[in-house]
């Protein structure tokens, strides 16, 4: 199913992966960030219509792990994160540092969960050269 090949350069994508701070939440072969999913092998995961779809239109598809949950703690302090597991009385979340925090509900407030992704859509912040150099920077992203 994943036969088209796109028709932007991979190096420069590369450079826009890096200024342009996607790196900073993803990982490509053990470097950037924890917080979004690992990009490694996504080329072979992804099409190249899906892999544009993901940049511009982050929210279109977000995978449970990914959505975010937030209240205040017993103390009022904001909490934010991704939510990991839930139940009648926790919550478990990866905060933005990448740690791992268990809270009773029965202490918190306000307890929403957004189903949108936490990536900003890139939809007018690259040019079309741009978003086909990136896609096909990522497309090249194969399992070794």
């Amino acid at each position: 199913a994943n036969t088209q090949k796109p028709s932007g350069d991979p190096g420069a994508g590369a450079e826009l992966f890096r200024s342009q701070g996607c790196s900073g939440c993803h990982r490509i072969r053990g470097e950037g960030g924890a917080l979004g999913p690992d990009l490694s092998g996504i080329g072979a995961a992804r099409s190249v219509d899906n892999l544009k779809q993901s940049i511009v239109d982050p929210s279109a598809q977000v995978q449970p792990l990914y959505w975010t949950v937030s209240f205040e703690d017993a103390s009022g302090k904001a909490i934010q994160g991704f939510l990991l597991n839930e139940d009648t009385y926790t919550v478990q979340l990866i905060d933005r540092a990448a740690a791992l925090r268990s809270y009773e509900k029965a202490a918190v407030k306000n307890y929403a969960i957004d189903k949108h992704s936490a990536m900003p859509s890139y939809r007018d912040k690259l040019s079309s050269r741009q978003l086909d150099d990136l896609v096909a920077y990522l497309w090249s992203q194969r399992p070794q």
